[in-house]
Protein backbone atom coordinates (compact mmCIF):
# COMPACT_ATOMS: atom_id res chain seq x y z
CA UNK A 1 0.00 0.00 0.00
CA UNK A 2 1.21 3.17 -1.43
CA UNK A 3 2.91 5.95 2.10
CA UNK A 4 0.04 8.56 1.14
CA UNK A 5 -2.36 6.13 0.93
CA UNK A 6 -1.49 4.45 4.51
CA UNK A 7 -1.39 7.80 5.60
CA UNK A 8 -4.91 8.82 5.25
CA UNK A 9 -6.40 5.71 6.25
CA UNK A 10 -4.46 6.23 9.64
CA UNK A 11 -5.80 10.03 9.99
CA UNK A 12 -9.40 8.42 9.26
CA UNK A 13 -9.27 5.86 11.73
CA UNK A 14 -7.88 8.20 14.42
CA UNK A 15 -10.67 10.52 13.80
CA UNK A 16 -13.12 7.79 14.26
CA UNK A 17 -11.62 6.63 17.35
CA UNK A 18 -11.91 10.20 18.59
CA UNK A 19 -15.69 10.73 17.42
CA UNK A 20 -16.42 7.42 18.57
CA UNK A 21 -14.52 7.76 21.84
CA UNK A 22 -16.15 11.13 22.95
CA UNK A 23 -18.76 11.27 25.15
CA UNK A 24 -22.12 12.93 24.25
CA UNK A 25 -22.71 16.41 24.54
CA UNK A 26 -24.88 16.74 28.09
CA UNK A 27 -28.27 18.36 27.89
CA UNK A 28 -28.76 21.16 30.24
CA UNK A 29 -31.13 20.48 32.80
CA UNK A 30 -31.63 20.90 36.69
CA UNK A 31 -30.84 17.68 37.91
CA UNK A 32 -32.00 17.86 40.96
CA UNK A 33 -33.93 20.74 43.79
CA UNK A 34 -34.21 20.07 47.30
CA UNK A 35 -35.54 22.36 49.71
CA UNK A 36 -36.04 22.21 53.21
CA UNK A 37 -37.88 24.37 55.29
CA UNK A 38 -37.62 25.08 59.01
CA UNK A 39 -40.46 26.58 60.99
CA UNK A 40 -39.63 27.78 64.38
CA UNK A 41 -40.53 30.58 66.76
CA UNK A 42 -37.99 32.66 64.75
CA UNK A 43 -40.01 32.54 61.24
CA UNK A 44 -38.84 30.28 58.68
CA UNK A 45 -35.38 29.11 57.44
CA UNK A 46 -35.18 28.01 53.84
CA UNK A 47 -32.15 26.18 52.50
CA UNK A 48 -32.23 24.84 48.94
CA UNK A 49 -29.65 22.43 47.39
CA UNK A 50 -29.53 22.93 42.98
CA UNK A 51 -27.65 20.59 41.15
CA UNK A 52 -27.39 21.77 37.49
CA UNK A 53 -25.92 20.59 34.29
CA UNK A 54 -24.58 23.51 32.32
CA UNK A 55 -23.57 23.45 28.49
CA UNK A 56 -22.71 27.13 27.69
CA UNK A 57 -26.48 27.98 26.11
CA UNK A 58 -28.84 29.08 28.40
CA UNK A 59 -27.15 28.07 31.96
CA UNK A 60 -23.97 30.89 30.79
CA UNK A 61 -22.95 32.67 34.39
CA UNK A 62 -25.76 31.04 36.61
CA UNK A 63 -29.60 30.00 37.43
CA UNK A 64 -32.25 32.14 38.95
CA UNK A 65 -35.29 31.17 39.87
CA UNK A 66 -38.71 32.82 41.99
CA UNK A 67 -39.40 32.63 45.57
CA UNK A 68 -43.01 31.98 46.41
CA UNK A 69 -45.16 35.03 47.20
CA UNK A 70 -46.93 32.93 49.90
CA UNK A 71 -43.65 32.96 52.02
CA UNK A 72 -43.72 37.10 52.35
CA UNK A 73 -40.74 38.72 51.97
CA UNK A 74 -37.48 37.00 52.74
CA UNK A 75 -33.70 38.30 54.05
CA UNK A 76 -30.30 36.98 54.94
CA UNK A 77 -29.84 35.63 51.39
CA UNK A 78 -26.48 33.40 50.53
CA UNK A 79 -25.23 31.43 47.83
CA UNK A 80 -22.64 29.14 47.63
CA UNK A 81 -21.35 27.09 44.62
CA UNK A 82 -19.52 24.20 44.87
CA UNK A 83 -18.40 24.86 48.40
CA UNK A 84 -17.78 28.98 47.53
CA UNK A 85 -19.52 32.00 48.23
CA UNK A 86 -21.45 32.74 44.85
CA UNK A 87 -22.76 36.35 43.83
CA UNK A 88 -26.62 36.89 44.33
CA UNK A 89 -28.83 39.28 43.39
CA UNK A 90 -32.24 39.50 44.30
CA UNK A 91 -35.06 41.17 42.26
CA UNK A 92 -38.45 41.03 43.89
CA UNK A 93 -39.42 37.82 44.58
CA UNK A 94 -36.41 36.17 41.64
CA UNK A 95 -32.91 35.43 42.96
CA UNK A 96 -30.05 35.56 40.44
CA UNK A 97 -27.33 33.16 41.37
CA UNK A 98 -24.22 33.36 39.32
CA UNK A 99 -21.72 36.57 38.26
CA UNK A 100 -22.07 38.60 34.93
CA UNK A 101 -17.72 38.56 34.64
CA UNK A 102 -17.95 34.68 35.31
CA UNK A 103 -18.76 32.33 32.35
CA UNK A 104 -19.16 28.86 33.35
CA UNK A 105 -17.58 26.47 32.18
CA UNK A 106 -19.75 22.98 30.66
CA UNK A 107 -20.17 20.62 33.68
CA UNK A 108 -22.33 19.90 36.66
CA UNK A 109 -22.27 22.49 39.40
CA UNK A 110 -24.39 22.20 43.26
CA UNK A 111 -25.56 25.83 44.70
CA UNK A 112 -26.83 26.16 48.04
CA UNK A 113 -28.80 29.34 48.69
CA UNK A 114 -29.83 30.08 52.21
CA UNK A 115 -32.72 32.69 53.25
CA UNK A 116 -34.93 33.32 56.24
CA UNK A 117 -38.40 34.71 56.19
CA UNK A 118 -39.77 36.74 59.53
CA UNK A 119 -43.36 36.33 58.60
CA UNK A 120 -44.45 32.90 56.73
CA UNK A 121 -47.70 32.16 58.55
CA UNK A 122 -50.35 33.80 56.42
CA UNK A 123 -53.90 35.01 58.98
CA UNK A 124 -56.87 33.99 57.48
CA UNK A 125 -60.68 35.84 57.79
CA UNK A 126 -61.29 32.72 60.75
CA UNK A 127 -58.17 34.07 62.50
CA UNK A 128 -56.56 30.39 61.50
CA UNK A 129 -52.73 30.70 60.59
CA UNK A 130 -51.91 28.94 57.22
CA UNK A 131 -48.28 28.19 55.37
CA UNK A 132 -48.08 27.09 52.19
CA UNK A 133 -45.42 26.17 49.83
CA UNK A 134 -45.41 25.34 45.97
CA UNK A 135 -42.40 23.41 44.76
CA UNK A 136 -39.81 25.73 42.79
CA UNK A 137 -38.09 23.59 40.67
CA UNK A 138 -41.75 23.32 38.92
CA UNK A 139 -41.06 26.67 37.57
CA UNK A 140 -37.64 26.25 35.70
CA UNK A 141 -38.09 26.74 32.16
CA UNK A 142 -35.23 24.10 31.86
CA UNK A 143 -35.94 20.44 32.02
CA UNK A 144 -35.31 19.52 35.39
CA UNK A 145 -35.23 15.76 36.80
CA UNK A 146 -36.89 15.69 40.08
CA UNK A 147 -36.92 17.71 43.43
CA UNK A 148 -37.71 16.69 46.61
CA UNK A 149 -39.48 19.47 50.04
CA UNK A 150 -39.01 19.03 53.75
CA UNK A 151 -41.39 20.75 56.21
CA UNK A 152 -39.93 20.64 59.73
CA UNK A 153 -41.80 22.56 62.50
CA UNK A 154 -41.84 22.66 66.16
CA UNK A 155 -44.41 23.27 68.93
CA UNK A 156 -47.97 22.45 68.35
CA UNK A 157 -48.98 20.63 65.51
CA UNK A 158 -51.32 21.32 62.25
CA UNK A 159 -55.17 21.20 62.62
CA UNK A 160 -55.34 20.63 58.67
CA UNK A 161 -52.68 19.35 56.09
CA UNK A 162 -53.45 19.37 52.58
CA UNK A 163 -50.56 17.84 50.72
CA UNK A 164 -49.70 14.98 48.35
CA UNK A 165 -51.10 11.83 49.26
CA UNK A 166 -47.65 9.73 49.02
CA UNK A 167 -45.76 12.16 51.68
CA UNK A 168 -43.77 10.75 54.62
CA UNK A 169 -45.08 12.54 57.22
CA UNK A 170 -44.85 12.46 61.05
CA UNK A 171 -45.24 14.50 63.74
CA UNK A 172 -43.10 17.83 63.09
CA UNK A 173 -42.28 16.98 59.74
CA UNK A 174 -44.04 16.53 56.34
CA UNK A 175 -41.58 15.35 53.09
CA UNK A 176 -42.78 14.67 49.58
CA UNK A 177 -40.56 14.19 46.36
CA UNK A 178 -41.93 16.02 42.87
CA UNK A 179 -41.23 14.43 39.63
CA UNK A 180 -41.82 15.55 35.96
CA UNK A 181 -45.58 15.41 34.75
CA UNK A 182 -46.74 15.23 38.51
CA UNK A 183 -48.96 18.28 38.57
CA UNK A 184 -49.42 20.16 41.28
CA UNK A 185 -47.61 19.21 44.24
CA UNK A 186 -48.22 21.65 47.04
CA UNK A 187 -48.87 21.99 50.78
CA UNK A 188 -50.61 23.46 53.14
CA UNK A 189 -50.65 23.42 56.76
CA UNK A 190 -53.03 25.12 58.91
CA UNK A 191 -52.71 25.83 62.37
CA UNK A 192 -55.86 26.77 65.09
CA UNK A 193 -55.58 30.92 66.05
CA UNK A 194 -52.64 32.07 68.42
CA UNK A 195 -50.52 28.90 67.40
CA UNK A 196 -47.58 31.24 66.68
CA UNK A 197 -46.63 34.37 67.56
CA UNK A 198 -48.38 37.43 65.88
CA UNK A 199 -45.39 39.19 64.49
CA UNK A 200 -44.90 35.57 62.88
CA UNK A 201 -48.17 35.81 60.73
CA UNK A 202 -49.14 38.29 58.18
CA UNK A 203 -52.67 39.63 58.12
CA UNK A 204 -53.62 40.10 54.30
CA UNK A 205 -53.56 43.78 53.41
CA UNK A 206 -56.28 45.34 52.09
CA UNK A 207 -55.72 48.93 49.86
CA UNK A 208 -58.24 51.39 50.91
CA UNK A 209 -57.69 53.50 47.98
CA UNK A 210 -59.10 50.47 45.55
CA UNK A 211 -61.44 49.56 48.25
CA UNK A 212 -63.01 52.58 48.49
CA UNK A 213 -61.68 54.99 45.92
CA UNK A 214 -63.12 52.64 43.04
CA UNK A 215 -66.48 52.80 44.30
CA UNK A 216 -66.44 56.51 45.29
CA UNK A 217 -64.55 57.04 41.85
CA UNK A 218 -67.17 55.10 39.53
CA UNK A 219 -70.11 56.67 41.50
CA UNK A 220 -68.70 60.43 40.91
CA UNK A 221 -68.11 59.45 36.92
CA UNK A 222 -72.14 58.52 37.14
CA UNK A 223 -72.72 61.59 38.52
CA UNK A 224 -71.02 63.52 36.02
CA UNK A 225 -72.56 61.75 33.40
CA UNK A 226 -76.08 62.22 34.87
CA UNK A 227 -75.79 65.77 35.49
CA UNK A 228 -74.12 66.38 31.88
CA UNK A 229 -77.16 64.18 30.40
CA UNK A 230 -79.69 66.47 32.34
CA UNK A 231 -77.70 69.93 31.31
CA UNK A 232 -77.21 68.90 27.35
CA UNK A 233 -77.80 65.60 26.31
CA UNK A 234 -81.90 65.82 27.49
CA UNK A 235 -84.05 66.08 24.53
CA UNK A 236 -86.49 69.21 24.46
CA UNK A 237 -90.22 68.48 24.81
CA UNK A 238 -91.88 67.05 21.70
CA UNK A 239 -95.35 69.57 21.79
CA UNK A 240 -98.07 68.75 19.89
CA UNK A 241 -98.03 67.28 16.86
CA UNK A 242 -99.39 69.01 13.75
CA UNK A 243 -99.79 67.10 10.69
CA UNK A 244 -99.14 68.83 7.18
CA UNK A 245 -99.58 68.15 3.86
CA UNK A 246 -96.52 70.49 2.48
CA UNK A 247 -92.68 69.61 3.77
CA UNK A 248 -91.36 72.04 6.20
CA UNK A 249 -90.30 75.52 4.88
CA UNK A 250 -86.31 75.12 3.98
CA UNK A 251 -86.16 71.33 4.07
CA UNK A 252 -85.70 69.56 1.03
CA UNK A 253 -86.26 65.67 0.53
CA UNK A 254 -83.39 65.13 1.53
CA UNK A 255 -82.92 67.24 3.92
CA UNK A 256 -86.07 65.90 6.09
CA UNK A 257 -84.50 62.71 6.10
CA UNK A 258 -81.17 63.68 7.21
CA UNK A 259 -82.52 65.77 10.13
CA UNK A 260 -85.34 62.59 10.60
CA UNK A 261 -82.22 59.67 11.09
CA UNK A 262 -79.45 62.63 12.01
CA UNK A 263 -76.83 60.66 9.52
CA UNK A 264 -76.49 61.06 6.19
CA UNK A 265 -76.99 57.77 3.88
CA UNK A 266 -77.93 56.41 0.18
CA UNK A 267 -81.61 57.57 0.85
CA UNK A 268 -81.07 61.10 1.60
CA UNK A 269 -78.37 61.26 -1.36
CA UNK A 270 -81.56 59.48 -4.30
CA UNK A 271 -84.18 61.89 -2.78
CA UNK A 272 -81.82 64.40 -3.74
CA UNK A 273 -81.40 63.16 -7.27
CA UNK A 274 -84.81 62.56 -7.60
CA UNK A 275 -85.53 65.91 -6.77
CA UNK A 276 -82.33 67.10 -9.43
CA UNK A 277 -84.49 65.40 -11.90
CA UNK A 278 -88.08 66.63 -10.74
CA UNK A 279 -87.01 70.30 -11.20
CA UNK A 280 -85.41 69.27 -14.64
CA UNK A 281 -81.76 70.82 -13.32
CA UNK A 282 -80.52 66.87 -13.90
CA UNK A 283 -81.70 64.30 -16.42
CA UNK A 284 -80.58 60.73 -16.68
CA UNK A 285 -80.22 58.00 -18.95
CA UNK A 286 -79.15 54.32 -18.61
CA UNK A 287 -76.00 53.54 -20.52
CA UNK A 288 -75.32 50.06 -20.43
CA UNK A 289 -76.13 47.67 -17.29
CA UNK A 290 -74.54 49.62 -14.65
CA UNK A 291 -73.49 52.70 -16.46
CA UNK A 292 -75.63 55.78 -15.95
CA UNK A 293 -75.29 58.98 -18.18
CA UNK A 294 -76.07 62.41 -16.41
CA UNK A 295 -76.51 65.79 -18.24
CA UNK A 296 -77.26 68.91 -16.67
CA UNK A 297 -80.48 70.66 -17.44
CA UNK A 298 -81.40 74.23 -17.56
CA UNK A 299 -83.89 74.22 -14.71
CA UNK A 300 -81.92 74.78 -11.77
CA UNK A 301 -83.80 77.52 -9.67
CA UNK A 302 -85.49 76.58 -6.38
CA UNK A 303 -82.71 74.27 -5.55
CA UNK A 304 -81.94 73.78 -1.78
CA UNK A 305 -78.29 74.33 -0.85
CA UNK A 306 -77.25 70.82 -0.10
CA UNK A 307 -79.02 70.11 -4.33
CA UNK A 308 -77.02 72.61 -5.43
CA UNK A 309 -73.99 71.37 -3.67
CA UNK A 310 -74.38 67.57 -5.16
CA UNK A 311 -75.30 68.87 -8.56
CA UNK A 312 -71.62 70.88 -9.14
CA UNK A 313 -70.06 68.07 -7.34
CA UNK A 314 -71.73 65.33 -9.85
CA UNK A 315 -70.45 67.70 -13.18
CA UNK A 316 -67.46 69.12 -11.41
CA UNK A 317 -67.87 72.20 -14.45
CA UNK A 318 -68.71 69.63 -17.21
CA UNK A 319 -72.00 69.47 -18.46
CA UNK A 320 -72.76 65.90 -19.04
CA UNK A 321 -71.29 63.37 -16.50
CA UNK A 322 -71.04 59.54 -16.95
CA UNK A 323 -71.35 57.30 -13.65
CA UNK A 324 -70.11 53.89 -13.25
CA UNK A 325 -69.37 50.85 -10.37
CA UNK A 326 -65.83 52.87 -10.03
CA UNK A 327 -66.35 56.32 -11.21
CA UNK A 328 -64.58 58.87 -8.84
CA UNK A 329 -67.49 61.45 -9.05
CA UNK A 330 -70.20 59.49 -7.04
CA UNK A 331 -67.97 59.20 -3.71
CA UNK A 332 -66.94 62.86 -4.37
CA UNK A 333 -70.50 64.08 -4.88
CA UNK A 334 -72.22 62.16 -2.12
CA UNK A 335 -69.76 63.58 0.64
CA UNK A 336 -70.24 67.11 -0.60
CA UNK A 337 -73.90 66.67 -0.35
CA UNK A 338 -73.48 65.32 3.33
CA UNK A 339 -70.89 68.30 4.09
CA UNK A 340 -74.00 70.69 2.96
CA UNK A 341 -76.57 69.29 4.79
CA UNK A 342 -74.43 68.86 7.85
CA UNK A 343 -73.69 72.53 7.92
CA UNK A 344 -77.05 73.35 7.31
CA UNK A 345 -79.18 71.77 9.59
CA UNK A 346 -77.23 69.65 12.42
CA UNK A 347 -76.39 72.62 14.70
CA UNK A 348 -80.37 73.60 14.11
CA UNK A 349 -81.60 70.77 15.47
CA UNK A 350 -79.52 68.36 17.67
CA UNK A 351 -75.81 68.37 18.80
CA UNK A 352 -73.66 65.27 19.08
CA UNK A 353 -72.43 66.94 22.54
CA UNK A 354 -69.10 66.36 21.74
CA UNK A 355 -67.59 68.86 24.51
CA UNK A 356 -69.47 67.17 27.00
CA UNK A 357 -68.66 63.49 26.05
CA UNK A 358 -65.06 64.48 26.32
CA UNK A 359 -65.29 66.29 30.20
CA UNK A 360 -66.75 62.98 31.22
CA UNK A 361 -63.99 61.18 29.20
CA UNK A 362 -61.12 63.21 30.83
CA UNK A 363 -62.93 62.92 34.29
CA UNK A 364 -63.01 58.92 34.11
CA UNK A 365 -58.94 58.77 32.90
CA UNK A 366 -58.31 61.02 35.90
CA UNK A 367 -60.17 58.84 38.24
CA UNK A 368 -58.52 55.60 36.66
CA UNK A 369 -55.35 57.83 36.97
CA UNK A 370 -55.46 58.48 40.57
CA UNK A 371 -56.58 54.82 41.49
CA UNK A 372 -53.20 53.10 39.84
CA UNK A 373 -51.48 55.78 41.00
Amino acid sequence: MPPPLRTTIAACAAAAAVVLGAPAIADEAVRSMSTEIVLGPQGAAVRHVLVVRAEGRDIEHGVFFNVPRALGPIADLRAVRDGRDEGIARDGRELRLGRREVRLEPGTYTYEVSYTAAAPFLRRPDGTQRFSWSPIVDDFDLAWERGDVAVVWSGDEPVRVDGPADANAGLGRFAWSVEPGDGARDLVLTWNPGAWAPELVRTPSVNPTLRYGGPLGALLVFAACHLMWRRVGRDRPAGPLRPTLTPPAGLSAAALGYVARMTYDVRAFAAALASLVSKGALTMQRDGKRTLRLRRGAGGAGLAAGEAALLDALFDGDADAEIGPRSSRLPKAQAAHAKSLRGEHQARFWSENRGAWGAVLVLALAVIAALVA
